[in-house]
């Protein structure tokens, strides 16, 4: 499995702010290790106790540190536009993670989450990204404060509560992702005259960051790029191999046969995705069996106790229990 990583100007920015800081760079310049990277923050949050000390980091943030990637989200003429930039080139900013912006009726839902489940716990990596992205909607929206709502996937704690009081909105904990929810009607408003950027992508910019996003892709296994997509479905969407296959742009038999070039098969991507998966929701959180089922993608909780005997050799109960 190839390793998560994260560009390292983020540290350059605001080490400053960070106690112990200090992270080894990647064997590729200008990366530093997602469970790295993640593991500092969070030893910060637990050094200050303050919930909104990662989110005005990334609400602050200047993405032009960021390079093309952040040009391009600068200068788009609206939140809509702008939102999508994100969404476009966020794996040239980090792999490893779901960063969607989905229209839901009247609402859009702006999400984002680590997939690897073993990189646990991770609340102030979420709260300086959803900062961040607070920091982007900030532009266009000046009082977006009062108009969203927002959906932490960890627990509720004390650090939280600040944040909580800090914004005024309603935030809730436990969730599956870490979701902004704002007006559909948003996504038409352009930045104040004052703060707009006034952008614009050149031919060459938009040349250079396709190839960037094509050459991330065809460093990747297939089993990664697929791990990827499953656990961004997980307990979201149907975990179908042919919508799968679709989505890496490969027929159903392409994906069988470059996976089992590969020593594997999508029913064992998909099984370690969900054993992973559920070990963490079992041994990290107090959430109900039969929510961590469906979390899981399984409509029945006997459907998970079957599985994790499969994996595991006993029960979800068993396997709470060592935690």
């Amino acid at each position: 499995m190839a390793v998560d990583w994260i560009i390292d100007s983020p540290f350059k920015e605001f080490s400053d702010v960070i106690p112990d800081a200090d992270v080894g760079s990647m064997a590729d310049i200008g990366m530093v290790r997602l469970t790295d990277f993640v593991s500092v923050l969070q030893r910060a949050r637990s050094m200050t106790l303050d919930g909104s000390l990662f989110w005005n980091v990334g609400a602050q943030y200047d993405l032009a540190n960021l390079g093309p990637a952040g040009q391009a989200i600068l200068a788009a003429p609206t939140l809509g536009d702008s939102l999508m930039a994100l969404q476009r080139v966020f794996p040239l900013i980090q792999s490893g993670a779901l960063l969607s912006v989905v229209p839901q009726g009247s609402v859009v839902e702006v999400t984002y989450r680590v997939l690897d489940p073993n990189i646990w716990p991770r609340q102030a990596d979420a709260e300086l990204t959803m900062g961040l992205i607070f920091g982007i909607v900030r532009h266009y929206l000046p009082d977006v404060a009062s108009i969203m709502d927002l959906r932490f996937e960890h627990a509720p704690d004390a650090a939280g509560e600040r944040l909580k009081r800090q914004l005024g909105c309603s935030v809730a904990s436990n969730e599956i992702c870490n979701t902004m929810f704002l007006p559909l009607s948003a996504l038409d408003r352009r930045a104040e005259p004052d703060v707009a950027q006034n952008g614009q992508i050149s031919g060459d910019m938009e040349t250079s960051l396709s190839d960037a996003l094509r050459g991330l892709r065809a460093n990747q296994s297939t089993a990664d790029r697929c791990r990827t997509e499953i656990l961004s479905r997980l307990g979201r969407e149907p975990l179908d191999q042919a919508d799968i296959a679709t989505e890496l742009k490969l027929s159903d038999r392409s994906l069988r046969l470059q996976l089992q070039s590969e020593g594997t098969s999508y029913r064992r991507v998909v099984d370690k995705c969900r054993a992973e998966t559920s070990t963490l929701l079992l041994q990290k959180t107090n959430l109900p069996l039969a929510e961590i089922a469906w979390r899981l993608g399984y409509s029945e909780h006997s459907a998970f106790t079957r599985a994790a005997r499969r994996w595991f050799g006993m029960s979800p109960e068993a396997i709470r229990l060592q935690a």
